[in-house]
C-alpha cells in the first residue's frame, strides 16, 4: 500500500512560520507552511495458520511527514521530519465457539530528523515588513535526531474468553508498553506501564447483563496528554467496577 497526501498549515492562533533553515540573510514563509508532504508505505498478509481456528496477521510500515512546528514540547522551531517506522502482528485463536483468544504486538519507531530547536528567530527585529518581531534566542537542545514523545517502542496486548452453556462468561484482557519519553527538551521518561481487566457477564435470549473490573492490580499509569509547551500527565484511573444491562425487544 502507498499513500501521498499534502496539507496546508498554520493556523491563525498560531501563525505561519518563518523558514532560517538556510541561513539567509533574511527569512521567508517557508514552502512547508503550503506543502506538507506525508508518504506512507506499508506491506501486510494474513493467514489462516490452522483453519477455521487460528488467524495470523502481520505488517510493516513505514511513513514521513514534513510540518512546520511552532513549539514541540517547550522548544520552537521552524520545521522537522518525522520518520515513522513500525511492525504489527495480530494472532487470533477461537478452536471452539465457548473459547476465544488473542495476541497483538507492535514495535514502532518514531524518529524526529534534524530536530532544529530555534526558540525565536535569529534576526532579531528589522523594521522591513518581512523579519519577524523577536529578539535572538538560542535553542535549548541541539540539532539532531530526537524520539517522538508518548510513543514506546514496544507494546502488546492480549486476552482470552470462556463462554458456558449457560451463558455464564469471563473474560481477561491485559495491555503493556515500554517506556516512552516525556518531553524532548527534558531527559524525563514515564516507564513501562501494564494494565489487566477482568469482565464476568451472563447472557440470555432477551437480555446480557456484565460487570467489568478495571486495573485489578490498582496500578498507577499515567498518559502523556500534554501538546506543545504544556506539560501535562494524566493519570489513568485506578481499580474500579462498573456494569451494563442490555435488552433485546
Amino acid at each position: 500500500t502507498y499513500g501521498y497526501s499534502e496539507a496546508v498549515n498554520g493556523p491563525p492562533s498560531q501563525g505561519l512560520l518563518w523558514d532560517t533553515s538556510t541561513g539567509a540573510t533574511q527569512p521567508y514563509l517557508g514552502k512547508k507552511n503550503f506543502e506538507s508532504v506525508s508518504e506512507l508505505y506499508e506491506a501486510g498478509l494474513k493467514a489462516e495458520v490452522i483453519p477455521d481456528k487460528l488467524i495470523a496477521t502481520a505488517a510493516v510500515f513505514h511513513q514521513t511527514r514534513e510540518a512546520p512546528i511552532q513549539t514541540v514540547n517547550g522548544v520552537g522551531q521552524d520545521s522537522a521530519e518525522l520518520r515513522v517506522r513500525g511492525v504489527e502482528l495480530a494472532r487470533r485463536y477461537e478452536p471452539t465457539t465457548a473459547f476465544s483468544a488473542g495476541l497483538n504486538y507492535s514495535y514502532t519507531d518514531a524518529i524526529y530528523l534534524n530536530y532544529l530547536a530555534n526558540v525565536q528567530s535569529p534576526y532579531g527585529f528589522v523594521a522591513d515588513n518581512a523579519t519577524p518581531f523577536a529578539t535572538s534566542s538560542a535553542g535549548v537542545i541541539p540539532v539532531g535526531n530526537y524520539r517522538l514523545t508518548a510513543v514506546p517502542k514496544n507494546a502488546a496486548s492480549a486476552f482470552a474468553g470462556y463462554r458456558w452453556a449457560n451463558g455464564l462468561g469471563v473474560k481477561v484482557s491485559a495491555w503493556w508498553q515500554e517506556r516512552s519519553l516525556y518531553k524532548i527538551a527534558y531527559p524525563v521518561w514515564l516507564p513501562s506501564q501494564y494494565n489487566v481487566d477482568v469482565a464476568v457477564s451472563y447472557r440470555r435470549p432477551k437480555w446480557y447483563a456484565q460487570v467489568d473490573f478495571l486495573n485489578v492490580t490498582d496500578r498507577i499509569n499515567f498518559a502523556n496528554v500534554g501538546v506543545d509547551s504544556v506539560d501535562f500527565l494524566q493519570v489513568l484511573p485506578r481499580f474500579g467496577i462498573q456494569g451494563k444491562v442490555s435488552f433485546r425487544f
